[in-house]
Parts: C-alpha cells; structure tokens; sequence
C-alpha cells in the first residue's frame, strides 16, 4: 500500500514595532519671535512638547540671547554665566528629557526676563504611533521528499539540509494520507513510519528536522 506524501507547514511572524511619532519643531512666539513684550506663558500653554521635539529661539543677534535655566534662577531672573548663554539668533535646542525645562533672556543683567522675556514648558515622554499590524508571509510548505514523498530507498537526512523549519508531536498515527503538521514550537522534531511493526522505520522511513524560533 502506496503511503502518500507527508506535508510539514511553517508559520513565520514577525513582530512589528511601533513607529516613533514624528518629532515637532516649535517656534517660540511663532512669528514674533523670542523677543520683549510677548506673553510667552499664553505661548506655551495648549501646546504639547515631547521628548525629540525642538526649540527655535529666533531673534536679532545681539539684541538677546537664550540661558537655560533651572526654577529658581527662573523665578528670580538670575543670569547665569556669560559662557552660558545661547546667542547666535537662531538658537535650537532639542529636549532630549522629559520634565519640567526654563528658559530667559539674560539681556541687560536680567531685566529682559524682568519684562517677561521667559519661557516655561512641560516636556512629555516620546509619544508613540499606533502599532502597525504584524507583517508576515504566508506559511511555507515543505513537502518532505519533494517530488520522491514519503517512502522507502530515500535519504531524509540528506534532504533535511536543504531546507530552512522556521517553527508533531503527535503520538498517534496521522493516516490520512496526506498529513499535515503544524510546527508550533522551536526544538527537534523527529517522524518515523510505523508500518510493518517499525520495519519501514528501520529501513530508513524517518525523518528528523529543527525548528528555529
């Protein structure tokens, strides 16, 4: 009695990651600008900053300049060093924390963050896109043997190299003469004939594979 061939299915998935949100460049005060005479605390406030987001401080140069800052020295307009300051006119500073982040114009020894030329803001966490659903490929059949099937006189061993099991366990006989098995876990996997009381086996009719995660 002919056995037909046995057919081994291999599911491959791929897990997707999610997407990184595009990061966003504020420009602080818009079209004005940094500059005096502007509510920066009206600016900032509705506004969302995340972590990888930028700051653009846009100003003539020579007329301000940009200190970060903690609380303290933000609240009292105290200036920091000189060597400190950000004064080019077009300052950018990438937020690369979260939390809480000052910022003030150091002009004429504190008397521009006096006037209210002094930025607070919220830096949230990077946000995170939707996760994209999995991205896979159909599952891949190996027909063992190939063309020759599931018989006596074949080198299984020899066939297995050929092929790639990305990922039966079955104790009872599959019988219906076109069998197939599912691979669901990594590890070896061994099939053998049990016709002829284990004689087909011994005669070679077995097959061993390994299946990659």
């Amino acid at each position: 009695m002919a056995l037909s061939p046995f057919i081994a299915a291999i599911v491959v998935v791929f897990a997707a990651l999610p997407s990184l949100a595009r990061a966003t460049t504020h420009y602080v005060g818009d079209h004005y600008g940094w500059n005096l005479n502007f509510d920066y605390a009206a600016w900032a406030k509705g506004r969302h900053f995340y972590v990888g987001d930028k700051l653009v401080f846009k100003y003539p140069k020579g007329y301000h300049n940009v200190y970060k800052v903690d609380g303290y020295d933000f609240n009292k307009c105290k200036v920091p060093p000189l060597n400190e300051a950000m004064d080019t006119g077009y300052d950018i500073i990438t937020l690369t924390t979260p939390g809480r982040k000052w910022y003030i114009c150091g002009k004429a020894y504190g008397k521009h963050c006096m006037m209210g030329q002094k930025l607070f803001i919220y830096v949230k966490p990077e946000p995170y896109m939707p996760p994209k659903p999995p991205v896979g490929r159909h599952p891949v059949h190996h027909f063992v043997g190939d063309a020759f099937g599931w018989k006596l006189t074949f080198d299984y061993a020899a066939w297995v190299p050929l092929k790639m099991f990305v990922v039966p366990q079955a104790t009872e006989a599959l019988t219906s003469g076109y069998d197939v098995i599912k691979l669901t876990s990594p590890g070896r996997k061994w099939y053998i004939c049990g016709k002829a009381h284990g004689k087909h086996c011994q005669m070679g009719q077995k097959l061993f594979i390994f299946v990659k995660p």
